[in-house]
């Protein structure tokens, strides 16, 4: 079985969604508007004592530099000290909340899917955020369907006459964990560069309608 899932904006009208292997996408915590630091070699266990400390002191941690001086001054072993990216991964690991001036543990925070790719220019990280509707699809291992046709006008295979655009379908097993029948995932592969593999899920007869559209040849 072959585990997808099928990311759609809101904003896009478009009918099909982003396609993802779901082996491929992994937690984030979004710091987008948070400023924090991250504290390496150094147990989550200490984050009460930490905060007791801190509470003590008169300045203020805002650095990078005060942060190693003062796990220094705590004798406490430490790997590194770095700043929090915007969306690091969820994990558990000690960090500083640098306005709270508070310790805590990352994965103590909400997580958001998150999912890399290469637009053929730039590394992309897409997030599943409120503008993003999931489906998740369990399919066949293998597509039931290959749409390709060879087309004489670009001289290769290609589905619907379109040069460089390739489709399959896959029966679908499961929909967001429930058994289906006659269900099926349309599966679009664009060769060109800046292009990404888009899902549909797709009914017997919306299927049925979609092949007569692009003129495939069911015999």
């Amino acid at each position: 079985m072959k585990n997808f899932q099928i990311w759609e904006d809101e904003s896009n009208q478009e009918s099909k969604g982003m396609l993802i292997l779901g082996d491929d996408i992994y937690k984030i915590v979004d710091l987008t508007h948070f400023s924090g630091m991250e504290i390496k070699g150094v147990s989550t266990d200490l984050i009460d004592t930490l905060n007791n400390t801190i509470k003590s002191l008169e300045d203020h941690i805002d650095s990078v530099t005060e942060m190693e001086e003062f796990l220094r001054d705590q004798n406490i072993e430490f790997r590194c000290v770095e700043w929090l990216t915007d969306m690091p991964t969820h994990d558990t690991v000690l960090c500083f909340d640098t306005n709270e001036q508070n310790f805590f543990d990352l994965s103590d925070y909400d997580d958001t899917d998150a999912y890399d790719w290469w637009n053929g220019s730039n590394h992309k990280t897409e997030t599943a955020h409120d503008g993003i509707t999931v489906t998740i699809v369990d399919t066949e291992d293998d597509p039931c369907m290959d749409l390709d046709e060879w087309n004489h006008k670009c001289n290769g295979f290609c589905t619907g006459g379109q040069q460089f655009y390739h489709e399959v379908v896959y029966k679908i097993l499961l929909l967001d964990g429930q058994e289906v029948k006659d269900t099926y995932l349309l599966r679009g592969f664009p060769n060109w560069q800046g292009s990404h593999p888009t899902g549909a899920v797709m009914s017997k007869n919306e299927l049925d309608t979609h092949l007569e559209e692009i003129g495939y040849n069911v015999d």
